[in-house]
């Protein structure tokens, strides 16, 4: 298929797109109801901002800047409209990040179609282009290692990032090399600056995108032997002032000092850091290159680098980095493209992969990286077997086909909590965060019907890391809810003592268990102390209102649960307890109301159903009375 005119190619683009939209719709017909996991909940179901209810300036401000990242606003504001129109609903959620990776997948179209035309390539240029587009977005779009940042709902931040960078890009193309007006230029220019602007506020490793501008630049626009020496360096000098000015605007006007100290709470250091992540590099490749199912993990078990021959494949990725970054170099006259992949894979991967302290490995972080090396590699097969159409269509369909195949079987593991951290533990046995996410999704799913499972996973997580984040804290609330209060107490009080524990988690909990013991006192020291070290604790409102509801201070008690609904999800929990005390004040229908609700956020929340009944009875309504008594009872026999 030859490039023609814009016009001529038209009804092909539009064909292509629609074929990328449903090859990807249908990849991930399985996820659309997958649950919320892992930071979903802190980012999207507890969050009291999230739930607007209003489209506001005031609800619309306070959603997209108020939470513990108010730099990544606008992916939180998308949230927040998700919940406008549609509640807590998964399925809203999931198809709005579908979209977003659509859209991501026609920018990566149309940015190979513009830059296989571009000068620098116009002795290679392909006669090809739409082809080559086509299946580098659906190859990248398809890859099953791109579930991490969109089947995940929380990382729409790294989609959303990605899609106006590739527009970012794409618009600085079209001003320097479409555009036909000084109006026009202003325009694309004008749009290139917004969406990169708007990168940069959906995720942080956006900071790099004038860097990749200026490389675009210097690869494929500029004519070499134009390129101005003093301007080249004026601008890489911009760009290393605004690297310093985007640190001190993230870390203070003492970035270096408030970087080591962010190393603290983690189990590595910055040297070890940095020697790991060179590992990690070539094992992102290696998920590319081999996307089996069996080897995709959200919580990847990879060994610490603490010294060059420790283990000894660290020296290995450090000689092949350098040759890599040589290898960039070498390609640059003849095979431009190859040469821009390498630079746009590292350049897009040095925030997250080098010194600022994060998790050491996460899927999601190759979403963008990954474009530029699609492309190349398809590019380079049609230069190898164009002659070979047939040949090479067929293995491209084949290839295609499997990555569809795996993106739906990956999809399946994140159906819910439960099957995704199971995952986790049986190919990272040795991480304890695993096990202690496996046990609170456990008791999510289960509630007590899993205690033993769900104890016997946190003492494994302890053995295997005594300072997991909230291991013991977990461990605790177990016992608690094996009436083993001693023991709870116990463990509760070594959480106090271990650094990594959230101290107003464990404070919470020991107030819950004091309260078991009816020690009230105890128990509303315990809770303040929770709220004072995080005071918008919904959690601990909520446990001072069940305290003050077991001691019959009631008013007190409502004013409390009002504080936790208010700051915290509409959960059953929160609902069922602002009915019970809604109830002790004669407020009939306002118990109703509040069971009613619980029973919307967790159908199966038996004691809900049990306390609605009894408000029915109170009401004058026995059939119904009846019938949610039956209920509670039945679900609580399960």
């Amino acid at each position: 298929m030859h490039d023609t005119s814009l016009k001529k190619s038209r009804p092909f683009h539009i064909t292509a797109l629609l074929l990328i939209a449903a090859s990807l719709f249908l990849a991930y017909s399985n996820a659309f109801h997958g649950e919320f996991v892992f930071d979903d909940h802190s980012h999207i179901t507890i969050p009291a901002y999230v739930k607007i209810t209003d489209l506001s300036p005031q609800s619309l401000y306070k959603a997209a800047t108020g939470d513990r990242s108010p730099n990544r606003w606008l992916p939180k504001l998308t949230f927040a409209l998700n919940y406008y129109f549609g509640g807590l609903d998964v399925r809203g959620y999931h198809l709005v990040n579908i979209i977003i990776h659509v859209v991501n997948a026609g920018l990566l179209y149309a940015l190979t179609i513009a830059t296989l035309n571009m000068p620098a390539l116009r002795e290679k240029r392909h006669k090809q282009a739409i082809p080559v587009a086509l299946a580098t977005a659906l190859l990248w779009a398809l890859h099953p290692v791109q579930t991490n940042a969109v089947t995940y709902i929380t990382q729409r931040m790294t989609s959303l990032a990605a899609l106006f960078f590739l527009a970012s890009l794409l618009f600085y193309i079209v001003a320097r090399t479409r555009a036909a007006s000084g109006a026009g230029r202003v325009l694309f220019y004008s749009a290139c600056v917004i969406s990169g602007l708007m990168a940069m506020v959906s995720k942080e490793s956006s900071v790099v995108l004038p860097a990749v501008i200026f490389g675009y630049e210097y690869f494929f626009i500029a004519a070499p032997g134009k390129i101005n020496i003093k301007k080249t360096s004026a601008l890489l000098a911009g760009f290393a002032v605004f690297l310093v000015g985007a640190g001190w605007f993230y870390y203070g006007q003492d970035p270096f000092s408030a970087l080591l100290e962010k190393y603290d709470p983690w189990y590595f250091t910055l040297t070890e850091r940095l020697l790991t992540e060179t590992r990690v590099l070539f094992f992102y490749i290696s998920l590319l290159l081999l996307p089996l199912p069996s080897r995709l993990n959200l919580d990847h078990d990879f060994r610490l680098s603490t010294g060059l021959l420790t283990p000894p494949q660290t020296l290995l990725s450090i000689i092949a980095l350098v040759g890599l970054v040589w290898l960039c170099v070498l390609l640059f006259r003849r095979h431009r493209l190859l040469s821009f992949a390498i630079f746009w894979y590292l350049i897009n991967l040095v925030i997250e992969s080098s010194v600022i302290p994060l998790a050491l490995v996460y899927e999601y972080r190759l979403y963008l990286p990954s474009t530029f090396v699609v492309l190349a590699a398809v590019a380079c097969l049609y230069q190898q077997f164009g002659q070979r159409e047939k040949l090479l269509t067929g293995g491209l369909v084949v290839t295609a086909l499997a990555l569809m195949l795996f993106t739906w079987q990956r999809n399946k593991v994140w159906e819910t909590e439960v099957s995704l951290w199971r995952d986790v533990v049986k190919k990272s046995p040795q991480r304890a965060k695993g096990y202690v996410h496996l046990g609170n999704s456990l008791y999510r799913q289960s509630g007590n019907e899993t205690l033993e499972e769900q104890e016997k996973l946190y003492l494994k997580a302890l053995e295997l890391d005594p300072n997991v984040v909230n291991g013991f804290a977990e461990l605790g609330l177990i016992y608690r809810r094996h009436k083993r209060l001693a023991e709870a107490v116990s463990v509760l009080r070594q959480a106090k003592a271990r650094p990594n524990n959230d101290p107003s988690y464990v404070h919470n909990a020991m107030a819950l268990i004091y309260k078991d013991m009816h020690n009230y006192k105890e128990a509303l020291n315990e809770a303040r102390m929770a709220i004072l070290y995080k005071p918008d604790q919904w959690e601990a409102y909520e446990t001072i209102g069940i305290i003050y509801e077991e001691m019959g201070q009631h008013q007190e008690a409502l004013a409390m649960l009002t504080i936790a609904l208010k700051n915290g999800p509409e959960n059953a929990s929160i609902c069922n307890n602002m009915g019970k005390t809604s109830f002790s004040l004669g407020l009939t229908d306002d118990a109703i109301s509040y069971f009613e609700k619980a029973i919307s956020a967790d159908p199966g929340h038996a004691e809900s159903h049990y306390n609605l009944g009894i408000a029915y009875h109170q009401k004058g309504f026995p059939q119904k009375a009846r019938e949610e008594i039956k209920k509670g009872m039945d679900l609580m026999n399960r």
